[in-house]
This record gives structure tokens, sequence and C-alpha cells, in this order.
């Protein structure tokens, strides 16, 4: 059998779905670099909110593996080092599996949304 291997440029458009481009209007880097800067901006948002009100006392860390962390100074620092890590880890991975990657970054937005709703929700109701 043979079979003809596909290498996709990393910003071919042919290599993402044109719907996907299209929803989007930027193409495929764009689209991934601004999947992924939301991400980075939820992930700090419930970081900082996390640290304000674990600090003050109003809430508990429900994780009990960082309910310590999030009382030290170290939090924030260890939840941007670590989100900016698994950025780049996608960013890198949209180099060779770019429709991965874009999907992958549009789930994780979208589940943390529902993380942040949630915890709005929560606090909403103290």
């Amino acid at each position: 059998m043979n079979r003809k291997a596909h290498n996709f440029d990393v910003f071919d458009s042919t290599a993402v779905p044109k719907k996907a481009l299209a929803f989007f209007g930027l193409g495929y880097k764009g689209a991934l670099l601004l999947l992924l800067s939301v991400l980075y901006f939820l992930q700090m948002v419930d970081a900082v909110g996390t640290h304000i009100l674990v600090s003050s006392g109003i809430v508990q860390e429900g994780n009990a593996l960082i309910s310590n962390i999030v009382l030290s100074g170290n939090f924030i620092t260890l939840k941007a080092g670590g989100t900016l890590a698994c950025v780049v880890l996608l960013y890198l991975f949209g180099h060779r599996f770019p429709k991965g990657a874009l999907l992958t970054s549009l789930a994780a937005v979208i589940i943390y949304d529902f993380v942040l709703i949630s915890n709005a929700v929560i606090i909403a109701r103290l």
C-alpha cells in the first residue's frame, strides 16, 4: 500500500478547517494565539481571585494539595509559570498538529469559562 505523507506548514490555511478560520477571521496563527492568550488571561483572573478570596478568609481552597500554596505568596507565580508552560507547549503542539492544537485550545477556554462561572456562582451565594 502506497501512503502519501502529509506535511502541513504550521501557517498553511489548508491545515485547518476553513469554517474555523472564517469564524475567527484571523488565520491559524492568529486564532491559536488569540485562544492561548484568552486561556492565559482566564487562568490569571482565577489565580488572583483565588488568592484574594482565600487570603481574606472569605472562602477556603477546595483542592487540599494546593491550599497551603495559595496562602503563601508563591501561588500566583507558580500558576503563571505553569500556565505559561502549558500555553507554550500547546503552541509548539500546533506546529505538528494544527487542528489538534486549535481544538484543544478552544476546548480549554470553554471549560475554563465554566470553571470561572461556577466559582462566581458559589461566591454570589455567600
